[in-house]
């Protein structure tokens, strides 16, 4: 057997087939790399049109296989949640095509393709001026998504970006659940959005507003909570990292 592709296109940008069919033959010819971790995410323009593609990294064997019987790509999930969260009103990039890539009857690579905005992530928006804005912001999208029964399991301030005109996307959508959202799971929404936990009691306390909660206490208990063991996690490894770099220095 060898190497079949399968890809879903928005009608919308059919113009832009030719494109989206080239892409698994690109490699690294993808355009700007503005981000490179477990998966590649590049800028580039075609036709006129700006995107944005991300690459997925090559699963290990045992994920080829669910991905291929049992479960979707990250690819097709992003670009089907996509279109279900503009469904309900929550913005994200368009979504313009995905891509999987199959070898040997096995999926091998994935990519989805989104328009590219510019926009800015929240990271530490509570040293920004329109701090306040941004937490509103925030947790009004949390409220949508939760009311319309959808957790973000990575619900993280590097995936919510926001342009000039303060309109607020999410992004890195493949992960999401649906179906009725738990307290428990309206809590970790709130775990990794802020090191800082004023910042984050604040965001906890404008979504129980929002959400007519009438005693916010339990929710702001368990969120920082949650926090609390969150981030001294990261700085438990943080400082293991910090250990292990100054031995090899010695």
């Amino acid at each position: 057997m060898g190497v079949r592709y399968k890809i879903e296109l928005n009608p919308r940008y059919e113009h832009l087939r030719r494109f989206v069919e080239s892409i698994p033959c690109r490699n690294e010819s993808l355009g700007e790399v503005i981000y490179r971790a477990r998966n590649v995410v590049t800028d580039i323009t075609a036709d006129g049109v700006r995107l944005c593609i991300k690459s997925f990294k090559i699963p290990p064997l045992y994920n080829r296989i669910a991905y291929t019987y049992l479960r979707r790509s990250k690819a097709r999930r992003s670009f089907e949640n996509a279109i279900r969260l503009l469904e309900v009103g929550v913005l994200t990039p368009t979504p313009v095509a995905y891509i999987e890539v199959y070898r040997s009857g096995l999926l091998e690579r994935s990519y989805y393709v989104s328009l590219m905005l510019d926009a800015v992530h929240v990271r530490d928006w509570q040293l920004r001026p329109d701090a306040t804005r941004i937490s509103n912001a925030l947790a009004s999208m949390l409220l949508r998504l939760h009311r319309e029964g959808i957790w973000h399991r990575d619900f993280s301030p590097g995936n919510v970006i926001y342009d000039k005109d303060y309109n607020f996307y999410l992004i890195d959508i493949n992960r999401m659940q649906f179906g009725k959202v738990s307290p428990r799971q309206v809590a970790l929404n709130f775990m990794r959005l802020n090191r800082d936990e004023a910042a984050t009691e604040q965001l906890v306390r404008t979504y129980a507003a929002l959400a007519a909660i009438t005693d916010p206490e339990p929710l702001v208990a368990k969120a920082l909570k949650l926090s609390r063991l969150f981030w001294n996690n990261i700085r438990r490894k943080d400082e293991r990292k910090a250990r292990r770099e100054a031995r090899k220095k010695q």
